[in-house]
């Protein structure tokens, strides 16, 4: 999948990236089935963690409103 695959890309910039969230398989895979199931979109492991991690940062209280 290319996430958590235990290297930096030399092209990553760290100076723009705020954070890291870590998400499990088995929430990404969870996510994925939810959004297909949900909204009708068929989406793969690495989308299924991206909207963990975007609905983990969304719930935040800094991000409300």
């Amino acid at each position: 999948q290319g996430i958590g695959a235990g290297f930096i890309p030399a092209v990553v910039d760290r100076a723009v990236i705020d954070g890291v969230e870590q998400v499990t398989n088995e929430d990404a895979f969870d996510m994925a089935r939810r959004a297909a199931r949900e909204e009708g979109i068929p989406v793969g492991i690495s989308s299924g963690a991206a909207l963990t991690a975007a609905f983990r940062l969304a719930a935040q209280d800094e991000y409300a409103g």
